[in-house]
């Protein structure tokens, strides 16, 4: 995993699709979070929310 992204890299067929959906647990995500207004928690209770990200754009 980088900031902004990620890379799948296998030596075997992995059987992922076009358009198929993954869940990616980042683990370093500070200077991408400020680029968005709101990101998405989801968990088994809740299922999805959305949480606002009060620190957009205060990056100094």
């Amino acid at each position: 995993m980088n900031e902004e992204h990620g890379m799948i890299r296998t030596n075997s067929a992995h059987g992922l699709r076009v358009g198929q959906t993954l869940d990616i647990i980042p683990n370093h995500i500070c200077s991408t979070v400020n680029l968005h207004n709101e990101v998405y928690i989801t968990n088994e209770e809740e299922g999805i929310r959305t949480l606002a990200v009060l620190a957009r754009g205060k990056l100094a």
